[in-house]
């Protein structure tokens, strides 16, 4: 008895509850990125080249740059503290996304910024 006990608990750590695949790989894309550079360096590997700015202050607590091609879109990307701050911060805007602990929002909210967020998402996924 004890040893179907063991097998069933054993089974359902390993299984978990339907939520095993997609926690893996929201798992995954949290460790991909643990700077400004890294996420920089990946879009240039898809094949988006852009540049970002340096450091700027989105909260006292929460660098950020830009993200951009030119200036006419740009992207904001924040690093927040958890990663329920960085859902929360890209969800102030319908387009905005989280990956790990950085949140991605247009910062200017042009047809070119929302395209701009669009491309990097695709790149990212």
């Amino acid at each position: 008895m004890r040893s179907l006990i063991f097998a069933l608990a054993l089974a359902s750590i390993s299984f978990g509850c339907g939520k095993s695949t997609e926690q893996s790989r929201d798992n995954a894309k949290s460790q991909r990125f643990d700077s400004f550079q890294s996420i920089q360096t990946h879009l240039a590997s898809k094949g988006l080249d852009l540049k970002y700015s340096t450091s700027i202050t989105d909260s006292p607590d929460r660098p950020a740059v830009w993200f951009y091609r030119d200036f006419e879109a740009r992207v904001l990307v924040a690093k927040c503290k958890s990663e329920q701050q960085a859902k929360e911060a890209a969800g102030t805007d319908p387009n905005g996304f989280a990956i790990g602990v950085f949140a991605f929002t247009p910062y200017d909210h042009t047809k070119e910024g929302k395209s701009l967020l669009s491309e990097i998402k695709k790149s990212i996924n």
